[in-house]
């Protein structure tokens, strides 16, 4: 059984395939310390959606089945903007000021927590955007971005993250 796993299971010898494990995990213990307003999202499926980035691929599918807030966790790629409405977690590659600002104005009052890995992306609007320092994954949380999209951020969290934005 171990030499069929080995046999299948897909080779991680680049430093980035860890970089998006370690941001996978950090995206399933960030959701758990916050709060959603599900009113907007009934039904009882805790969708993390993958926009215009393939670089987490097989590393956040991990997440599939897994519960956060009771809900059970279900990974998709998004085709299109719209798709956006029904996640509670959005995460985006390097995309961009603009199409970074454009993604905040999607998200406003949506009960959504938009998650990037462009340069700037908090400071751009981003909600929770990871920062590379001296090799290890770190992340930035914006505030006011999580109020006005109606997610709620334990002060736990805030501790923890390298730079808050208010």
């Amino acid at each position: 059984m171990i030499i069929a796993f080995c046999l299948f299971a897909p080779a991680r010898t680049h430093a980035s395939d860890r970089e998006h494990q370690v941001k996978s995990g950090f995206v399933y213990s960030i959701a758990k310390f916050c709060d959603w307003d599900f009113s907007k999202k009934p039904g009882n499926r805790f969708v993390i959606g993958i926009y215009r980035t393939r670089a987490f691929d097989l590393d956040i599918d991990v997440l599939n089945g897994k519960t956060i807030r009771g809900r059970s966790v279900s990974v998709e790629q998004l085709r299109s903007e719209a798709d956006i409405a029904n996640c509670q977690v959005v995460i985006v590659g390097d995309v961009g000021t603009e199409n970074i600002r454009h993604l905040v104005n999607l998200c406003k009052n949506s009960s959504t927590l938009l998650v990037g890995e462009s340069e700037g992306f908090t400071r751009d609007g981003g909600t929770i955007g990871f920062v590379l320092r001296d090799g290890t994954v770190r992340f930035q949380v914006n505030l006011q971005t999580a109020q006005v999209d109606r997610v709620s951020i334990s002060s736990k969290l805030l501790t923890l993250a390298e730079q808050v934005f208010r």
